[in-house]
């Protein structure tokens, strides 16, 4: 491989993607994620224990990263980072409660939480957390009730259509329809994670931000509204 023609290459391609529509779709990807800020923005204030924190400045992280992926033109980069912004956020909700473990995590790099067993723990220790999700993925706006799968199909390239082809580095830059697939993608996984952090906290109702309960209230009857938040 001549790497300093091919690297050229990339370069170019990235320079025009982003001349042509990086403003756009960057514009498109900070608008996705804003729910999900707003609700890091609550817990970094309200729900902190002093264990874990470091995942909620990796979800913060991780959206800053699937903007600047998707705007550059670096799609699978972008899928990974959607995808870790999930396993971030469930990774807060387990270890913020469990020190011992994440002591081992950090010394041993061992007894990670797959996002299935933090979801079980979720639904087995939070009240109500499971006929809460459940509310809200009956009126969700997303096509999947889950987009986690999806996005570990492109991950780990379990299916041709999932599958990288390239011949050269600047193949790794998208087209431009793939674009505004990522910024729906992100809609959805946004629409998820904040649909768990709901899930969690509808309880405390009346202290979330105007802004996340305005989003309930725009997909939920009243009736399901009074269901959703009653303790």
């Amino acid at each position: 491989m001549d790497y300093a023609h091919q690297s050229s290459e990339l370069l170019a391609k990235i320079e025009g993607h982003i001349a042509k529509g990086g403003q756009k779709t960057a514009s498109g990807m900070q608008a996705a994620v804003e729910p999900l800020l707003e609700w890091l923005g609550h817990l970094h204030a309200h729900e902190r224990t002093g264990t874990g924190d470091e995942f909620l400045d990796g979800v913060r992280s991780l959206t800053l990263e699937a903007v600047g992926g998707a705007s550059v033109g670096l799609y699978r980069s972008c899928i990974l980072s959607m995808r870790g912004q999930i396993d971030a956020l469930f990774s807060w909700l387990y270890f913020k409660d469990h020190r011992v473990e994440l002591d081992r995590v950090f010394r041993e790099n061992e007894g990670y939480r797959s996002k299935r067993e933090s979801f079980e723990y979720l639904s087995d220790y939070y009240p109500r957390f499971s006929s809460r999700f459940d509310i809200l993925k009956a009126a969700r706006t997303r096509t999947s009730p889950d987009p986690y799968r999806a996005l570990s199909a492109h991950v780990h390239s379990i299916g041709f259509d999932t599958i990288p082809q390239l011949s050269s580095l600047a193949d790794m830059v998208g087209d431009d329809a793939t674009a505004g697939q990522c910024v729906d993608v992100q809609k959805e996984v946004v629409e998820f994670m904040t649909d768990v952090l709901l899930s969690c906290f509808a309880a405390k109702w009346a202290s979330l931000p105007d802004a996340i309960m305005d989003a309930a209230k725009a997909r939920l009857s009243s009736e399901k509204l009074a269901t959703l938040v009653a303790s």
